[in-house]
């Protein structure tokens, strides 16, 4: 609940002070994402409330590159082009960035946006093997839905299919599927009282330009219990068995499978008091993964739904969060968790694990690092990389990090 409530707390200050001059403190939480804002809150209550948990024994991997990309100050999505090309998107020094890397010798080329997305992020990007969609928000003193798509060269704005349900908001997934495009995030609405919440932003945009709102056919699960009108859709994934759709509501970690007419139910009711994150199909099925909240703390949180069947996957880290899954040959997740610094400080920093395994009863650890963030893993001619940023005090930096 305190998660629902901070961030009722939040959209209703949004509302009544984001045209407001002088106040720096809602300048900070107007312009962070709120993907970014369920973490800030998960850390600082780790922090705070776990002082004393850590795990140090690791030894990492010796094949993870870590290659630094100064364009970026954080890099939150990216997909592989073909021909040694992966498109990366995230946050520059004047709002949302966007560049080609190429792999076969590491040079970046900048793609030009224009006015889009300027003061905040892209968020998310897909591909459908012609045209590139980029999702996420710009800031102009109010945080607002931001989509367009790349194609040919040129930059076409497709923010208005968004905004004819909500002007503010954030676009946090996008994806190709079966000739669509499967667009989620979060609108912010406010309410006849004044008071500024979330609810779901799902919309499949099909190959003759008619747009389809999804919302509606979501599972009941997604919709708040207790009368709370906090959700979000936190991401789309695609697969051969349909979209992934992965959220959370004032109580409920929330995932459901889009075949292209209607949604499974993956139900987790019992357990499920969280968020989910991210998810990926493997022959196992779908693994699924997020946090857990509980009253003193966030467990990191990821669901193995095969064969009909619900299982809860133990992971060798219980604090923290899970905040992206891929199958990629292995099972590959990554986690932020809270631990002591090798510098010998008594104050926790943020840091990553990678795990790896054949199997989700497998996963063991091959990456550790403080002041590390992986926020994405994707997969490049049989690599998988992981893109997020190094913590530089109060100048990050984008980064990306390849596990050959």
């Amino acid at each position: 609940m305190l998660k629902g409530k901070l961030k009722s707390y939040v959209w209703y200050e949004f509302f009544n002070n984001a045209s407001k001059e002088g106040s720096k403190r809602m300048t900070f939480l107007n312009r962070i994402s709120r993907r970014n804002k369920k973490i800030l809150v998960i850390l600082t209550s780790l922090i705070i409330i776990l002082g004393l948990y850590s795990y140090l024994t690791s030894t990492n991997r010796e094949n993870v590159e870590i290659v630094k990309l100064p364009e970026f100050t954080k890099i939150f999505s990216g997909v592989y082009l073909g021909d040694d090309r992966v498109l990366l998107a995230g946050t520059g020094q004047n709002g949302g960035e966007v560049g080609i890397l190429f792999l076969s010798n590491m040079s970046f080329q900048s793609i030009d946006l224009g006015s889009y997305f300027k003061g905040g992020s892209v968020l998310s990007v897909g591909y459908n093997g012609s045209s590139i969609m980029l999702g996420g928000y710009s800031y102009h003193g109010t945080l607002d839905t931001c989509l367009v798509t790349l194609q040919d060269g040129k930059v076409m704005n497709q923010s208005s299919l968004v905004r004819n349900l909500s002007s503010y908001g954030e676009v946090e997934g996008v994806t190709w599927y079966k000739g669509s495009w499967i667009v989620g995030g979060s609108m912010l609405m406010k309410l006849e009282t004044g008071e500024g919440v979330s609810l779901p932003l799902l919309l499949e945009m099909l190959g003759n330009g008619t747009v389809d709102n999804l919302c509606p056919k979501l599972p009941p699960y997604f919709t708040p219990q207790e009368g709370g009108l906090v959700i979000n859709v936190n991401g789309v994934i695609s697969s051969p068995e349909g979209v992934g759709v992965v959220g959370d509501n004032v109580q409920n970690a929330s995932f459901t499978v889009f075949d292209g007419s209607s949604f499974q139910n993956y139900s987790v009711k019992g357990y499920d008091q969280g968020f989910f994150f991210s998810a990926s199909f493997t022959p196992y099925g779908w693994l699924v993964g997020g946090a857990l909240s509980f009253p003193s703390h966030f467990s990191t949180y990821m669901i193995d739904f095969s064969n009909s069947s619900i299982t809860n996957v133990t992971l060798p880290y219980h604090v923290g969060l899970v905040d992206s899954i891929l199958y990629n040959g292995e099972i590959f997740a990554s986690l932020i968790i809270p631990f002591y610094p090798t510098s010998g400080s008594s104050t926790l920093v943020n840091g990553t694990v990678i795990l790896e395994g054949s199997s989700p009863s497998s996963l063991h650890q091959v990456f550790i690092k403080e002041g590390v963030i992986v926020y994405y893993l994707l997969q490049a001619k049989g690599e998988t990389l992981g893109v997020g940023y190094i913590e530089k005090g109060g100048e990050d930096e984008g980064t990306l990090f390849i596990v050959k």
